[in-house]
Formats: C-alpha cells, sequence, structure tokens
C-alpha cells in the first residue's frame, strides 16, 4: 500500500485499487487495473506510484493512470535489479507495457 495526494493505493487479488481517503471510495486503478498480480512492493512520490511486481519496476501515473516500466541506463531492459541481472531474462508479466 502507498499513498500519495489524497489517495491511497492497494494490490488485492491482481487489482490495483485506488482509495480516496476522504470519503472512502474505492475503484480500480491504472490503464491495466486487473494485472498486478503478483505485486511485491509499492511506494509513492511525486504522483507516481512505484510497484515491484514480478521482477520489474513499474511507474504509475496516479494523474492519468498510465503504467511504465523503467529501463536499466542504456540497455533498454528493465531496471529492477532481478531483471536487470546477468542471469534474468528481463522478461515480465506486463511486458507489453514496456
Amino acid at each position: 500500500m502507498a499513498a500519495t495526494g489524497d489517495s491511497a493505493y492497494a494490490a488485492q487479488a491482481g487489482t490495483l485499487w485506488r482509495i480516496n481517503v476522504s470519503t472512502g471510495a474505492v475503484a480500480p486503478f491504472s490503464a491495466y487495473p486487473n494485472d498486478w498480480a503478483g505485486t511485491e512492493a509499492m511506494t509513492a512520490r511525486n504522483g507516481v506510484l512505484y510497484v515491484a511486481q514480478a521482477g520489474a519496476l513499474w511507474t504509475v501515473n496516479t494523474a492519468n493512470g498510465g503504467v511504465a516500466q523503467l529501463p536499466c541506463r542504456g540497455t533498454g531492459q528493465p531496471r529492477w535489479p532481478l531483471a536487470c541481472s546477468p542471469r534474468g531474462t528481463g522478461q515480465t508479466v506486463m511486458a507489453d507495457r514496456s
């Protein structure tokens, strides 16, 4: 779970949820709201949600729900250490979002 602005975010049963902390309203969130199975951790900063999932590090724009995978510097491969390691395959569950 992570929070930024007036919203909190949680992944449960493969769905990413946005919770309005003022009203308690809950709704699926992001361009891919039901593809978050295996989420290991998340944090937020400056309106961006960072999600570690399936060996990849994803960013979610909390303003518009856009999802992107962080690339390794200069390689175009995922930056998340498990996927960037020499033994890593670079494969991810949500590869179509990179």
